[in-house]
């Protein structure tokens, strides 16, 4: 029989459970067959219905039964949905990207003791258990054995938001540590000794900023744990919330009573649908068992930790802005000083940090500095998760050391057909460098800081940089909240010019042609100005896309400017298109479907496109049954 958290509480009083009671928890041994589904946002909903209902069937036809257990991922977003089937006295083994219609064909595999290695990722191996024949194992598997998982050990493994799995993995054992044995202003100095940065990119000291705190003397003080993510190619915050939820609320926990706040508040996203659920489902069971609420088994100290769910907009990351959502106010950023640390929530000193930081805290004082300044330089200690995506590359968070090399990262995640041809870091408030940086750029807080929030993507030769930077101002302009004209104002301007560079003139004749490379110019000025002059961080920031367009694509610029071409063909109104005479059929239909009555001909004999009309729309290429238009 399992044992109560409250049988339990001696244990984990003193950090350490018995062998039996954790390999049971593990599932190192089974008595039925059991099956291991990744639960993650990269899967929607109803594909795990299907499969949970394909394994039913299978069950059924072969009258036996499965115990179906829900894990978080292991972080690699290409590889989900992952299952995981475990035979009674064999090794776990998992396969990757398993669907409903593969699901019967691969339990009857499996059953036959037959591996299939379509898909297949490796096994994972027991004490007295039988090893799968010719199959790797997942722990020596390139992508997890580079890692150096420790604030992601549990992911893929655990079970949120289950209590008892996550104490299995030693998640509330260093708080309930903290509370009975470690002064609140020890914890702030341990952390003041490990030189912590902050993971949001400012690099800030966090040990400083809660030193600043206790200096106020405030009777009250609030902890606000920002997982917003505004950054739409940044996710491992989500994959945290979503794989490790119990993880996140001990840290909270932890550092809230280093601060001597009794009021906390988890800032998500509205849109972290998964990552809300198993958060409220784990904070439930934590208030249940009295890990959270009055007088924490009976240490004097309480605590309350509120889930703000935020609405959707990129300025809410910024750390006044969630203070004005949270009170029930625009969010909007404002003007600093004073700064949250002075005057925050409802007029109090605040501590914002995000949620890896605080992760980052838990280990610290769990397992003290120098472990902690064991990773890393004097750039910066500890580990970094760097969520990375891209064509041709294996998209996923990885935890890696700071002091990495980009280019390890990038050997690491990609794979034979990949060819890189820029590096996106920090999404649209970061910047965008060529290929020639691959080689080059250490990701640790050094000056310039490489690290931003930990979101990579890497972009290959069939995307149009030019086009690509439009889409990200385009982002920005939508996003903006609009409170400072320079920002509000500058990024549409900034829009305009991309989208008319993306472009080819109606005119060559008029002044349009003149008027397009006039603005290209202004680029430059427009960008400095917005960035000298916008109130937040957003605004000062993102014109640096700008700036890295103008110094590392220059030849791309030109071309797009005076060529009226777009090397990779993405910028479909700067294509030229025409049509090969030995296919075409002279069926009409370009001529015909054509808005500009660009194209002559007759019936039954080749047409011709008068270039000069043409805009390059694109509808005759589309309509095209012959392949007999092509473009360049």
């Amino acid at each position: 029989m399992t044992p109560s958290f409250g049988e339990l509480l001696p244990y984990i009083e003193k950090r350490e459970f018995p062998n039996e009671w954790l390999m049971l928890m593990h599932h190192e041994k089974v008595s039925i067959p059991t099956i291991f589904i990744s639960i993650s946002s990269a899967t929607p909903e109803n594909i795990i219905t299907e499969i949970k209902a394909e394994i039913n069937r299978y069950a059924e036809t072969q009258k036996t039964t499965f115990n179906i257990i829900e894990t978080g991922s292991f972080g690699i977003l290409s590889f989900e949905p992952v299952i995981g089937i475990q035979l009674p006295g064999k090794a776990r083994i998992y396969y990757a990207e398993i669907y409903s219609n593969e699901i019967y064909s691969l339990l009857e595999a499996v059953f036959s003791q037959w591996v299939q290695h379509h898909h297949l990722l490796g096994q994972l191996n027991f004490q007295n258990t039988e090893a799968w024949e010719g199959v790797p194992l997942l722990k020596e598997q390139k992508w997890f054995s580079n890692e150096s998982r420790h604030i992601t050990e549990a992911c893929g493994f655990c079970e949120p938001p289950s209590l008892l799995s996550a104490l299995s993995w030693n998640r509330w054992t260093t708080f309930l540590y903290a509370l009975r044995n470690i002064k609140q202003d020890d914890i702030i100095s341990i952390i003041r000794e490990s030189e912590l940065k902050g993971r949001s990119g400012s690099g800030f000291l966090t040990g400083l900023k809660w030193q600043q705190l206790t200096k106020t003397n405030s009777e009250q003080s609030f902890l606000i744990c920002n997982a917003y993510e505004s950054n739409p190619s940044s996710f491992h915050g989500r994959l945290l919330m979503e794989s490790d939820p119990h993880l996140v609320l001990e840290s909270i926990a932890i550092s809230a009573y280093a601060l001597r706040s009794t009021k906390a508040y988890l800032v998500i996203p509205y849109r972290f649908s998964l990552a809300i659920k198993q958060i409220q489902n784990a904070l439930k069971q934590a208030y249940d068992n009295g890990l959270l609420g009055f007088d924490i088994q009976k240490s004097g100290y309480s605590l309350d930790i509120h889930i703000f769910i935020a609405p959707g907009s990129y300025i809410i990351g910024e750390e006044t802005a969630i203070i004005n959502a949270i009170e029930g106010k625009k969010a909007m950023p404002n003007e600093k000083p004073p700064y949250p640390i002075q005057q925050g929530l409802l007029g109090k000193p605040t501590v914002i940090n995000n949620v890896e930081t605080l992760t980052q805290v838990t280990y610290i004082v769990r397992y003290g500095t120098a472990w902690f300044k064991s990773i890393g330089n004097e750039q910066g200690y500890g580990t970094k998760l760097f969520s990375v995506s891209g064509i041709n590359i294996l998209r996923g968070v990885f935890e890696l050391p700071l002091g990495v090399p980009l280019k390890h990262i990038y050997d690491l995640t990609k794979n034979e057909n990949a060819n890189v041809k820029a590096i996106h870091l920090g999404g649209p408030i970061g910047n965008i460098f060529d290929q020639s940086f691959l080689e080059n750029i250490i990701i640790n807080f050094s000056k310039p800081s490489f690290v931003y929030d930990g979101s990579i993507l890497f972009i290959d030769h069939s995307n149009c940089i030019v086009d690509y930077i439009k889409n990200e101002i385009n982002f920005i302009q939508n996003e903006s909240c609009g409170k400072c004209l320079p920002c509000r104002e500058g990024s549409k301007q900034l829009y305009h010019i991309l989208e008319m560079l993306t472009k080819r003139p109606e005119n060559e004749q008029t002044k349009e042609t003149l008027v397009r490379i006039k603005e290209v110019m202004m680029l430059t000025e427009l960008s400095n100005t917005i960035s000298n002059t916008s109130l937040c961080g957003l605004g000062k920031k993102f014109p640096n896309l700008i700036h890295d367009l103008l110094l590392y694509f220059k030849n791309e610029v030109e071309e797009h400017l005076y060529e009226r071409h777009c090397e990779a063909g993405v910028c479909k109104n700067l294509r030229t298109y025409t049509i090969q005479v030995e296919k075409c059929t002279g069926c009409h239909i370009c001529f015909n479907k054509c808005p500009e009555n660009a194209i002559i001909g007759v019936i039954q004999h080749p047409h011709f496109i008068i270039q000069d009309k043409c805009t390059s729309c694109g509808i005759c290429y589309e309509m095209c049954k012959f392949s007999a238009i092509t473009f360049k």
